[in-house]
């Protein structure tokens, strides 16, 4: 039996990592969003990718929008302070 291939959805752009979700949507047509994970080291990069996989099934299904994702996730937040869970 042949062994399913370990999606990797971490990739670099200009030195940076960003974690890439492509799915399908109601119209058959192929959607992708890249959510920047603001490091240059990749064991980092993996840390935070973890993180953002918890969260992919909401992102899939539009209860987390693009606007949000500063909400969600703590680093791409400008503030010092981590935004809590509820909001």
């Amino acid at each position: 039996m042949a062994r399913r291939k370990k999606k990797n959805n971490i990739i670099t752009k200009k030195g940076n990592y960003y974690y890439r979700c492509r799915w399908y949507n109601e119209y058959g047509r192929q959607v992708e969003t890249t959510i920047p994970l603001n490091t240059d080291n990749r064991n980092r990069a993996l840390v935070l990718g973890k993180i953002v996989s918890k969260h992919i099934d909401d992102i899939k299904s539009g209860v987390i929008q693009k606007y949000q994702f500063k909400d969600y996730f703590e680093w791409l937040n400008d503030h010092e302070h981590i935004i809590p869970s509820w909001v």
